[in-house]
């Protein structure tokens, strides 16, 4: 089990005394908390985060995981964000590697429009459902000087909330 917990205040004044920071200045406060657990002698883990904004009351929640299967050949990973407001993200990965060279995957990304989590976190796009598959075949054998070689086959197929197509591969 690990955890984590940590508060911050900034302020958007400039003064060299703390306290006048603290008491006169136009702070900015901070709280994110984590904890994690690990799961199958660490191989897998589940987890949750909680972070705040103070100044506008931005509170956002996830629960994160991974899990891994057979030797490593099949694997889960996801996570589920939600904030207060009641914007939505979810994340989920599936990835197959049987012994050999081939191995799959399959991902799927979907953010509400309006969700943000760039006062404490990242989100580099808001309004965006991704889902990708991909194939891979790879030769770890020597060719002369060619060390490894690889052909990866990938599609995804992008959009809005509103079904606007934001490209594919």
């Amino acid at each position: 089990l690990s955890y984590a917990i940590l508060g911050a205040v900034t302020t958007l004044d400039d003064s060299s005394s703390w306290s006048s920071q603290m008491l006169k200045g136009r702070n900015r406060n901070y709280f994110i908390s984590r904890i994690k657990q690990d799961l199958f002698s660490g191989n897998s883990f589940i987890g949750f985060m909680s972070t705040s904004h103070m100044e506008n009351s931005d509170h956002t929640f996830s629960v994160d995981g991974m899990a891994n299967f057979f030797d490593n050949r099949i694997g889960i990973d996801g996570q589920i964000i939600k904030t207060l407001d009641e914007h939505k993200g979810i994340y989920g990965s599936l990835s197959f590697s049987p012994l050999g060279y081939f191995n799959g995957w399959a991902n799927y990304y979907h953010y509400d429009k309006g969700l943000n989590l760039n006062d404490v976190g990242y989100l580099w796009r808001d309004d965006y459902t991704q889902t990708k598959l991909g194939l891979q075949f790879q030769n770890f054998d020597f060719w002369n000087i060619i060390r490894n070689a690889s052909v990866v086959l990938e599609g995804d197929k992008k959009e809005n909330s509103n079904g606007l197509d934001l490209g594919r591969t």
